[in-house]
Order: structure tokens, then C-alpha cells, then sequence
């Protein structure tokens, strides 16, 4: 089966950006495109796995994990995507998502 990897591929170049913000839509890419199986069982030849699961390994997987969790609260389609390519994973995300909010400071009131 031939698969469309060409959404991809604009954001190739943002994976190794300082920002996280392009590392969130390339993951959120993936999903939003069914291209998790294809791209993990090696069938794009511009892009690898490796590229994947860089994205959780520039230093800032927390703040990749904040973005990604935060895109699909609206987005059922994507979070059924995302348990569809390994629900386990999925699972990890979510907790390591509640274990983040919970280490950051509390938003600051000003009228309490």
C-alpha cells in the first residue's frame, strides 16, 4: 500500500527547531494522518522512525508532551488515533502529562 507522507514533510526541518512547537506538529502529523504504522515499519524513505521519536528527545519532552495532550482535548478523532497506534503509549502519555501539570506552579489570581 502507498501511503502520502507528504504533510510530513514541511516540518521535517522543524523537529530539530529550539522551539518544541514544531516537534508537537509533526507528532500531531503523524497521527492526524494514520502514518504511525507506516512510518514506524520503515516505508518512507525521507523519513524514519528515528525522526519520530526525536521529537521526545531534544531536551524539552515535557513541554512535547503539554502540547500534544493539550491539541487533542478537542480533537476525539486524534486521541483515538493515538490509542489506535499503542494505547500503552497513550496511557504513558497521559500520566506523564498529569505528573507535569501537577510540578507546575500554580496561575497566578489576581481577585481571590
Amino acid at each position: 500500500m502507498l501511503y502520502d507522507f507528504s504533510p510530513l514533510y514541511p516540518l521535517m526541518r522543524k523537529i530539530c527547531n529550539k522551539s518544541p512547537q514544531g516537534r508537537i506538529e509533526f507528532v500531531l502529523a503523524v497521527m492526524r494522518h494514520g502514518l504511525y504504522f507506516p512510518l514506524m515499519a520503515g516505508e518512507c524513505d525521507r523519513i524514519t522512525e528515528r525522526d519520530f521519536d526525536r521529537c521526545f528527545e531534544m531536551g524539552d519532552s515535557d513541554e512535547v508532551i503539554l502540547g500534544i495532550i493539550e491539541a487533542t482535548k478537542e480533537d476525539p478523532e486524534l486521541v483515538h488515533a493515538f490509542k489506535v497506534a499503542d494505547a500503552g503509549w497513550w496511557d504513558h502519555l497521559c500520566k506523564r502529562y498529569e505528573s507535569i501539570k501537577a510540578q507546575l506552579p500554580e496561575p497566578l489570581t489576581l481577585f481571590a
